[in-house]
């Protein structure tokens, strides 16, 4: 079994030369390593170019369009792999990540995705706390991720995390990334479409807490900036989560997921009983953040809706 690795990549050389030396001290080397850099940003381009050579295959895959999305797809076209591990630019894959990939698909036939911890190292500490239960969707639509808190044994999950997935390549290809998707870097939500959407198929999904990268996150260079507010992220990762659940869920989960999103949410996405807590906690922007989210459902209903009347099913 050959594995590519992909890497989309927006101006953070730091960060992308300790993810790729991260990768070239794997226990078994990629069949190649695409990077995927976005036609203006000339300084990764340079960086590229420098590199010495070595027995690797790198290849570099140029897009002109901005998103996470789109540099996926273009650099799926260029994976020759049976499988394609997938990671960010801000991380640093652990010495065995590849050899421990390999062998869950190799010992799991009818798995399609495989995914591990991501070990978040913020202010100068690892964060190590622990949870159950990670990337699973609750019977009323709730998410939870938990990803790089995850403990304990391998297990089957409704979805992975995009610093620390690999999927078999054939099947991924038939399907692509959600080009419907919002924003203009991150395109939050993602891996939750993907997920779901090859589960529909009758595949599974394995997240093992031993299939370890290191994540250091980094300067993003669109509206969703981490740990800053931000009304139109808010609003397009709202969509992109309220159009995904409502395309995967079944019709009743899709009744009760439309309830509890509009009259109960979460602290970060609030309905309208959590609004109250929001406000309560004194949150100046309690009124801003409950606004877009709401913007947001409504959006992503009416993509659903499109989408729906269009004939031949989801477009990607």
């Amino acid at each position: 079994m050959n594995i590519s690795v992909l890497i989309p990549t927006y101006c953070r050389v730091n960060d992308l030369d300790r993810c790729l030396n991260g990768i070239y001290s794997q226990t078994i080397k990629p069949a190649e390593v695409i990077v995927v850099v976005r036609e203006d940003d000339h300084e990764t381009l340079q960086y590229m170019e420098g590199l010495i050579p070595s027995d690797i295959n790198l290849k570099v895959a140029l897009i002109a369009i901005p998103g996470v999305v789109q540099a996926l797809n273009r650099g799926l076209q260029e994976v020759s792999g049976d499988v394609v591990a997938i990671t960010d630019d801000d991380s640093e894959p652990y010495v065995h990540w590849l050899e421990r990939l390999k062998l869950t698909f190799e010992q799991n036939p009818e798995v399609v995705g495989v995914g591990g911890r991501d070990w978040i190292h913020q202010d100068g500490s690892i964060i190590d706390q622990e949870a159950d239960i990670v990337g699973k969707i609750q019977w009323f639509g709730r998410k939870i991720g938990n990803h790089h808190l995850g403990n304990g044994r391998a297990r089957e999950v409704d979805f992975l995390k995009g610093v620390n997935c690999a999927y078999r390549t054939v099947p991924l290809q038939e399907i692509g990334f959600d080009q419907r998707l919002l924003g203009n870097g991150a395109q939050v939500h993602w891996e939750l479409g993907i997920g779901l959407a090859l589960k529909r198929k009758g595949w599974k999904l394995i997240y093992n807490p031993a299939i370890g990268v290191g994540h250091y996150p980094s300067q993003r260079f669109d509206e969703d900036q981490r740990n800053e507010f931000n009304r139109l992220a808010i609003r397009n990762a709202i969509h992109n989560e309220t159009m995904i659940m409502l395309e995967h869920l079944p019709f009743f989960n899709r009744a009760i997921f439309i309830c509890w999103a509009l009259l109960i949410g979460t602290m970060s996405s609030p309905g309208l009983l959590q609004l109250f807590r929001v406000v309560m906690k004194r949150d100046a922007k309690a009124g801003t953040r409950f606004h877009a989210v709401m913007e947001g459902r409504f959006m992503g209903y009416k993509s659903w809706i499109k989408y729906q009347k269009l004939a031949g099913g989801p477009h990607r």
